[in-house]
């Protein structure tokens, strides 16, 4: 089981990579950068536990196309809850399910 501490691990270790991730990003969906600005915080906790949801859902076999929506269903959840935790979470599901 992954958990929270070593998720943020991750994200710590990996920040050139997640910013690279979000400049991308920014430059095929502009509002990227007005969430970013309008709930900092939040948003980062987010795009952070999403990258490296990402990381462990490659590694576990899915597609990128799974992967970008279970990335959507992460970051909606959220926002009514702490992002890590979602994350984390829902990685933890996934790993039960396939064993």
């Amino acid at each position: 089981m992954r958990t929270t501490e070593e998720a943020k691990e991750w994200a710590s270790k990996n920040q050139e990579s997640i910013r690279a991730g979000f400049e991308i990003a920014a430059k095929r969906d502009p509002s990227i950068i007005s969430m970013s600005q309008t709930i900092p915080e939040v948003f980062k906790q987010i795009w952070d536990s999403g990258c490296w949801m990402q990381e462990e859902c490659r590694k576990l076999g899915f597609s990128e196309e799974e992967i970008k929506g279970m990335q959507f269903e992460c970051g909606r959840r959220s926002f009514g809850d702490i992002p890590w935790e979602v994350s984390v979470d829902y990685v933890n599901d996934l790993i039960e399910k396939k064993n």
